[in-house]
């Protein structure tokens, strides 16, 4: 394996594997790449929700959203040219190792790894506390998610004790007094998912009424609530009617990098770079995507009832048509085929999908410093227009 691709490690080997978060983030930029290459399939074990701490067995609720494709994660990252010398990580400088050589290739990749999370580790800190006396409420909200994030990471290596965390109550405090919908919607999410049992906190009095008040023609609170543990099926159907009729889907899929990228400082250190970029894709994925219960809604056998596939066809209809990521179309596309779309439908709509993966830069999961610097331009656009709009513009630039 050459350790140029440093995007490698399919699914089934990361989480069996105790290793850096940031080398979680960067493998879910090539999973990402990778779900939106096979959007077609059945949807059960497609919807992911990734966790971004998986050095210390924190992940979110339920593993049964992790996509176990090696094929399609090595198929996401591009052909590595045979070289002797090359920079994995940008910041790290460059390694020399035989491409040829497994172990000799492994072994400079880990070594890459082990020094980017000892960075991680050194920097992290400081960088939350300072985002935490930001003015800029969004960047106050990814500080206490960050940080809620590590310090479940922490509770889980320490002691099995449930405790309050500080930070998600103070995330979820945050939220209440903002009228700003990101920092509602982070959360919303991370209350569901770092809050390992059911305590007395600020997170009780989070509702998705008021999260689709902050933002309004949203569908995706009313999913991510659709989505949770718990809720009936006949309130779940009520989000789901709400859902569709917010007229459009935009998740937070890139928000994290638009925000952590806010709190850097001008001429930031390649090497901070580097974990800035990997701890915001990290921290994005966690939130991204409602989880499956969704597409559980409108399983081959709730299709069997007339009023469920009638609600089922308008949300598939709904998500391929007016979703800004892939991932949602694909929720859409999956649940289509169980309606019996027609191939050419679907055809049409895998037509759409590969001509915007067509748009990305063929080199983005490229290593060293260029391929940071076209991962970060790349996102930026996610975080302004949505992927549909990042790529469509991409593909609008071409012409």
């Amino acid at each position: 394996m050459d350790p140029r691709r440093i995007w490698f490690d399919p699914p089934h080997v990361r989480w069996g594997r105790v290793v850096a978060t940031v080398l979680i983030a960067s493998a879910l930029v090539g999973l990402w790449v990778a779900q939106r290459r096979g959007l077609f399939d059945e949807p059960q074990n497609r919807v992911v929700v990734a966790a971004g701490a998986a050095d210390s067995g924190v992940s979110p609720r339920g593993e049964r959203n992790a996509v176990p494709e090696a094929a399609a994660m090595v198929a996401a990252a591009p052909p590595a040219k045979a070289a002797s010398s090359v920079e994995l990580v940008c910041g790290l400088g460059a390694v020399s190792f035989d491409p040829d050589d497994p172990k000799q290739a492994e072994r400079a990749m880990n070594e890459a790894i082990d020094k980017l999370q000892a960075h991680r580790e050194r920097v992290l800190p400081g960088w939350l506390e300072e985002m935490k006396s930001s003015a800029d409420e969004q960047v106050q909200a990814g500080a206490w998610f960050l940080e809620a994030r590590e310090a479940l990471a922490k509770q889980a290596e320490a002691t099995n004790k449930a405790e309050a965390l500080d930070s998600l109550d103070e995330l979820a405090r945050l939220a209440e007094r903002s009228r700003d919908p990101l920092p509602y919607a982070l959360a919303f999410q991370a209350c569901e998912l770092f809050q390992r049992v059911a305590t007395a906190s600020a997170c009780s009095a989070l509702r998705v009424e008021a999260w689709a008040e902050r933002d309004p023609g949203n569908a995706f609170p009313w999913l991510v609530a659709a989505s949770r543990q718990g809720v009936t099926a006949q309130r779940r159907s009520q989000y789901i009617e709400n859902a569709i009729a917010a007229g459009e889907m935009r998740g937070t899929w890139g928000a994290l990098h638009g925000v952590l990228a806010r709190a850097a400082p001008a001429n930031e250190a390649p090497l901070d770079r580097s974990v800035r970029f990997f701890e915001a894709v990290s921290a994005d994925a966690v939130v991204a995507v409602p989880q499956s219960i969704v597409v559980d809604h409108c399983s081959d056998n709730a299709l069997r009832q007339g009023a469920r596939r009638q609600q089922c066809e308008r949300l598939a209809a709904f998500l391929t048509d007016k979703g800004d990521s892939y991932l949602f179309a694909s929720v859409g596309a999956g649940i289509g085929r169980r309606l019996g779309w027609s191939e050419d439908r679907l055809a049409r709509l895998k037509a759409e999908q590969e001509s915007f993966i067509g748009a990305l830069p063929p080199d983005i999961l490229g290593a060293g410093c260029d391929g940071l610097a076209r991962a970060e331009a790349y996102f930026a656009d996610v975080a302004r227009y949505g992927e549909r709009g990042a790529l469509r513009r991409r593909q609008q630039a071409e012409r």
